[in-house]
Formats: C-alpha cells, sequence, structure tokens
C-alpha cells in the first residue's frame, strides 16, 4: 500500500462540542525509509533507527494550538494543571497565552493567545503536559473533564505516574527519542544514507539570525551568540516554520528541530529525567550551537515547566488512504491501482473500474465499501462487525454518463449492511468519500479516443470538455 500521507491542518476555531479529526489540527510530514540505519557516529548503539513509517510535526506546538486544547479540557477546574500562569506572562513577558474568567461553571476559564504570540511555539509545559496532549488528539480531541475519555488514558494511561509509557495502538504521540533524531537529523533516500550534525541538512551550525534567514548553505536558526544577543529580543522565541529562505528544514520537511525551544520526547534519560533534544533561542552556555547538534542529549525532570521547553508531536497510527472514525481508530481504507477502461468513454458506453483495496480497524458496526461515478452507486463490500480486515481487489461496471465531460470517481464509505442503505448513506450526505480518478465521457461523432477532432468544432469541443480529453 501507500507511503504514508502529510497531514495538512488548517487551524480552524474548535468550538469543542464534537470531536474533530487530529489530522484537521496538526501538519505533518511523512518520515519514510523503514530500517534505517541508526547514527552511531557519537554513541553505540546510536539514535534514529525506527523500523516503520511515521509522520511527524511539521513545527512545534504553538501557542494557539495549545490554547485551543485548554479551551477544550480546562475550562472548569484544571486538576491537571495543564496551564502555567507564566504562560500569561513569565520570564520577560516569554509567555504566549492569557487566560480570564475564574474556572468555574458559571464563569469557564477562556483561553488565547496573546497578540503576535500565536504562530509561536508554545512554552512552560512539562513532559506530562505533553503526553496529555498526545492523549487529547489521540481521542479526537473531545471537549470535557479532564478523564480518560480526554486526556488521561489514549496513547498513554496517565495513572501510571512517572512510570507511563506509550501504549500499544497509540496514533498521536510524543515523539521517541528515535523518532525525533531521525526526522532533524537523517539524510533520508534510503536504510543507509547517513546523518547530518544539524537538522538545517547541514554539517556546520545554521546561523544564528532573524527569520527568513541569509545562510543559503547552512540555514539559519533561532539561537543566541556567546554574548545573549537573541534572534527576536522582544518576543525570544520566532514564529514557527519561519526560516524558510534556505529552506532551514530537515531532510523529512521539518522546521525548528534546531532552536526556538527545546523539545520533549519520550526517553527516560533516568528514572528522574526526560529526554529534551534541538537546544532553544536561549542557549545552555549562552550561544551554544551545540546544544542543536545530534550529540547533544538534554534531560530535564519531567515536572519542569522552563520558559524555552516545548514539544512537537508524531503520528504512528495507520496509514489511510480514507478514515472512518476519529484518528482512524475505527476503520481505514487505502487503495491502490485503479484503473479505468476504457479511460475515455463515449456517452452511454460500459466502463469498468478497477482497484485493489485494504481494509482495516475495529469498528464496532457493519461497514459498506463502494464507487460512485455520477448518479450512479455500486458497493463492493460489506463487512459485518469483527469481520472488517479485508484485502482484494474489485472490478464495478459502470455506464458512462450521456453528457460529455470530465467525471469523478469517487470511493465511498459507510456505516450500513446492505447495499440499498449504502446508496441512501452516500446521497444524504452520512457517508466518508473521496476521490479516486476521473473518466473522461464524449460523444462519437465529435471525438475519437485517440483525441482527433475536425477543427472546424475546435471551439465548440474545448467549451463542451474543458481540459479533460487532448
Amino acid at each position: 500500500m501507500k507511503a504514508a500521507n502529510t497531514m495538512v491542518l488548517g487551524l480552524a476555531v474548535c468550538a469543542c462540542v464534537v470531536a474533530a479529526r487530529a489530522s484537521q489540527f496538526m501538519t505533518t510530514v511523512p518520515v519514510g525509509d523503514p530500517s534505517n540505519a541508526p547514527d552511531t557516529r557519537y554513541e553505540t548503539p546510536g539514535y534514529g533507527a525506527v523500523d516503520y513509517t511515521y509522520a511527524i510535526g511539521k513545527c512545534e506546538v504553538t501557542n494557539e494550538q495549545y490554547a485551543e486544547f485548554l479551551n477544550c479540557v480546562a475550562t472548569v477546574g484544571d486538576p491537571g494543571v495543564l496551564y502555567n500562569t507564566n504562560m500569561g506572562g513569565g520570564w520577560n513577558d516569554i509567555g504566549g497565552i492569557s487566560r480570564s474568567g475564574t474556572g468555574t461553571e458559571g464563569d469557564p476559564w477562556v483561553y488565547a493567545a496573546d497578540q503576535n504570540c500565536g504562530n509561536r511555539p508554545v512554552n512552560y509545559v512539562s513532559w506530562y503536559d505533553v503526553l496529555r496532549f498526545a492523549n487529547w488528539l489521540h481521542n479526537g480531541q473531545p471537549a470535557g473533564l479532564q478523564d480518560d475519555s480526554t486526556t488521561e488514558d489514549g496513547a498513554y494511561d496517565m495513572s501510571l505516574g512517572s512510570g507511563v509509557f506509550r501504549k500499544p495502538g497509540a496514533t498521536w504521540v510524543v515523539p521517541s527519542e528515535d523518532e525525533w533524531y531521525k526526522a532533524a537529523y537523517y539524510k533520508g533516500g534510503g536504510t543507509d544514507a547517513g546523518y547530518w550534525n544539524y537538522p538545517t541538512q547541514s554539517d556546520t551550525p545554521p546561523t544564528p539570525e532573524s527569520p527568513p534567514g541569509t545562510d543559503m548553505v547552512n540555514g539559519s536558526a533561532n539561537y543566541d551568540d556567546p554574548l545573549y544577543n537573541y534572534v527576536d529580543p522582544t518576543c525570544y522565541t520566532t514564529e514557527v516554520g519561519a526560516y524558510d529562505a534556505k529552506p532551514s528544514d530537515s531532510a523529512y520537511g521539518t522546521f525548528d528541530q534546531g532552536g526556538n525551544v527545546w523539545e520533549w520526547n519520550e526517553a527516560w534519560v533516568s528514572d528522574f529525567e526526560r529526554g529534551v533534544r534541538g537546544g532553544a533561542f536561549h542557549g545552555s552556555s549562552g550561544g551554544d550551537y551545540l546544544d542543536l547538534h545530534a550529540a547533544d542529549r538534554g534531560r530535564l525532570p519531567p515536572a519542569f515547566e522552563g520558559f524555552d521547553v516545548g514539544f512537537r508531536v508524531a503520528w504512528i497510527g495507520p496509514d489511510c488512504d480514507l478514515c472512518v472514525g476519529d484518528n482512524c481508530q475505527h476503520t481505514c481504507l487505502n487503495w491502490d491501482d485503479v484503473s479505468i477502461t476504457p479511460d475515455v468513454a463515449y456517452s452511454e458506453e460500459a466502463v469498468t473500474v478497477s482497484l485493489g483495496y485494504e481494509i482495516s480497524g475495529t469498528d464496532g458496526d457493519s461497514i459498506c465499501v463502494g464507487l460512485v461515478l455520477g448518479t450512479q452507486c455500486q458497493p463492493f463490500y460489506i463487512g459485518t462487525p469483527g469481520q472488517l480486515g479485508a484485502t482484494g481487489s474489485a472490478a464495478v461496471a459502470f455506464t458512462a454518463p450521456w453528457e460529455p465531460g470530465a467525471y469523478d470517481v469517487k470511493i465511498a464509505v459507510a456505516h450500513v449492511s446492505s447495499e440499498s442503505e449504502f446508496c441512501d448513506a452516500v446521497w444524504g450526505g452520512s457517508a466518508d468519500v473521496a476521490v479516486i480518478d476521473q473518466l473522461c465521457v464524449t460523444r462519437q461523432e465529435d471525438l475519437n479516443r485517440d483525441g482527433c477532432v475536425n477543427l472546424a468544432d475546435l471551439a465548440q469541443l474545448l467549451s463542451r470538455y474543458g481540459w479533460c480529453c487532448e
């Protein structure tokens, strides 16, 4: 099946009334080259070896995204102390999230990213805070009290305290050290491609300067020089993804894995410390670009909440072309080898759409999968509860529409148990639908399959067919 898809976010206002797909909230990039070799240049057995494809946050989690999280789970009480009051000020007013209200049902807390801070990385978050954020994503971004359905279980069982670990079946997670390291430093393009020293695809330190940066060789990043001259002496952190002149990203397309804020990872460095990597705008010894180096392995107490510490998240759930249910936990549908015969059809000619498919998941409902062309609906798979695992191929017959033009061929999934119910769900808008190909329909008297046309009729035909037929 296909490699991991990029999940793109359009940051919408979270009304926190119903769960939303986390892939609509976070932007990730795929990290391929599974089973790559580790980086053993500085430690043995080294870091960065990951034997599966996954996706990781293109950027650090921002103040705006974290405020949306708080508005879903910390409006009436905040038992997990997900909001640190320093977020509303802190060191040199570096915090970026304000809170109003009293936290009661009559006057709930409301959180908002401060002006000019929304797209800067959140800080003052502990290791426990970021695990709870990942749980919230895993659970579909629900609204409610901080309990097992929102922040306290999912990818991580927070009742385990300092002994918490990633659970089997986790989808959204805080990156493991290897996942974080590979996304930052691995050169990509194979299983033994080697590693850069810096996460800007360079073995030489990036230039500490304001975004978008001017160093077209080594890239640019937000970290201070030996005299503590900050890149941004007003806000200190820079907007995520702002260094795009080179661009200053890793081989997989992540930004700011060097500088801006230290980033938590899952590593247990000791019983009392968890892993951080990447350095920050504020060097550990003043302008210490080595904080950004692959050899630098940071560590902090898991309850620590610092002005220069943030995080990003990763997706390790199934690779789905089409998901049914929050975070693909219910049903995942993939397809490949789509073909249409003929690919240019005459009006009302017989057409066959073929594809390979894979269906997986744990959905408790019956499910039906089929294809749609114009006003025609043809299911090809019905699965009953507990019998959703299926891999196969399908060939579905249609009649080409009479009116010439380009027609989307769609695949649809619905929670129904019969063919008639499936089509009702498609036309009623309750099915999940995706376009998989297009069919071009012509009239035999107008256009041959090879695109030959009477030049005298060209203008009329171009108006009728648009771009779809040559």
